[in-house]
């Protein structure tokens, strides 16, 4: 067993070549329920207001009797022929085939408006598929998965919405439920990457793996979210940056305005522990308002390690906020000064673990060149 001095036990810096999620097995969970007044300033269940000049109504070209694949089928053709598109002001069950949205194209849902996942046993689906394409709007999506309902054990891969190789993509005031894998996942693709993706106004809750994984990006905003119960199957954040492979890039993120709550591994994770150590990478996150309450990280920042000599950039962390967290603050294996850390207004509150204090967390983090930390007085 190797035994942890009493400094990198109270202040949860540790330097170790385990995996960026942690080896934790036992971490308690308990769902706890976001009512409406605490999500309200990110999401609003009455829509934004959206122009529907112009705009197909699905509901004039459904019966009420489809089978899940043939109402699927007929969404999607609408989707495939026309640019806007609006969605029935009622819940329907879509199948595991997902929908597809084309580029310059517009798909708007009204209040009651609500796109289900149907049951199944799949490792794998996507409920809506922004792929190899630029220019696409979603207004006001309130999707639901399957994960109450999965027929198996196995997989961790049923997404709300999949975005790959896309560009110039807004998904503005969305509410994204009960996934078996990931609310959002911004993917790795094998042809070019993701390219000016904007996530604004969403509550994202009880989804199983992730509230929102990205890969490979870059030009990333997001702003104005509430992500909270994370729970299932690891990694388990409510935001995790994670490249898949070499070829992923993550560069030019803003997050603004983010409330993590009860997510029960951690509220965010960077780490860049699958790039390959001769990568050349540039890397730049800018990190505004940011907030993690109760959940077992705050924020967790790895795999920069010294051989990873040709990844360079900043992660910047301004008016952070982390509270009743067993591990505020964590870095694992950041050895690359190239990489410079900049953390300025960071609050811990009421940590778990009550021997953690601001005096103590600077005087581990200020030992490392390459990290700089201000709190909050």
């Amino acid at each position: 067993m190797i035994l942890l001095d009493r400094i990198s036990v109270l202040l949860v810096f540790l330097i170790t070549t385990f995996s960026a999620i942690g080896q934790e097995k036992n971490v308690a969970f308990s769902y706890r329920t976001v009512s409406t007044q605490q999500h309200s300033g990110y999401y609003n269940p009455n829509g934004i207001s959206t122009s529907f000049e112009g705009a197909i109504n699905a509901k004039n070209y459904l019966t009420g009797r489809e089978s899940n694949s043939e109402r699927t089928n007929k969404i999607q053709q609408l989707l495939d022929k026309h640019n806007k598109v609006v969605l029935p002001n009622y819940p329907i069950t879509v199948s595991t085939k997902g929908l597809s949205l084309k580029s310059n194209s517009t798909l708007i849902f009204q209040p009651k408006s609500q796109l289900i996942m149907e049951n199944n046993s799949q490792d794998y689906y996507q409920l809506l598929k922004v792929h190899g394409v630029s220019n696409v709007k979603i207004y006001n999506a309130n999707l639901k998965g399957d994960r109450k309902g999965h027929r198996s054990k196995s997989g961790e891969w049923g997404y709300g919405i999949s975005i790959r190789s896309a560009k110039d993509i807004l998904i503005q005031n969305s509410k994204i439920t009960d996934f078996w894998g990931d609310g959002i996942a911004i993917g790795y693709s094998n042809t070019s990457t993701n390219r000016n993706i904007e996530i604004r106004n969403a509550f994202i809750d009880n989804n199983r793996r992730n509230g929102i994984s990205i890969m490979n990006v870059n030009g990333l905003l997001l702003e104005n979210i509430y992500v909270s119960n994370t729970n299932g199957t690891l990694p388990m954040f409510g935001i995790d940056f994670e490249p898949n492979n070499a070829s992923d890039n993550l560069n030019n993120i803003r997050i603004n305005n983010i409330q993590s709550y009860n997510n029960k591994m951690g509220g965010l994770m960077i780490t860049f522990n699958n790039l390959k150590p001769n990568s050349a990478k540039n890397i730049l996150f800018n990190i505004n308002n940011f907030s993690d309450d109760s959940s077992h990280e705050g924020i967790l920042i790895a795999g920069i390690p010294k051989t990873s000599k040709n990844l360079k950039g900043q992660i910047n962390l301004n008016n952070i906020t982390l509270t009743r967290n067993a591990r505020p603050l964590t870095g694992r294996t950041i050895h690359n000064d190239n990489v410079v850390v900049n953390i300025e207004n960071l609050d811990v509150r009421n940590p778990k673990n009550k021997n953690i204090s601001h005096a103590e967390v600077d005087r581990v983090f200020k030992t490392k060149k390459n990290y700089s930390i201000k709190f909050r007085r």
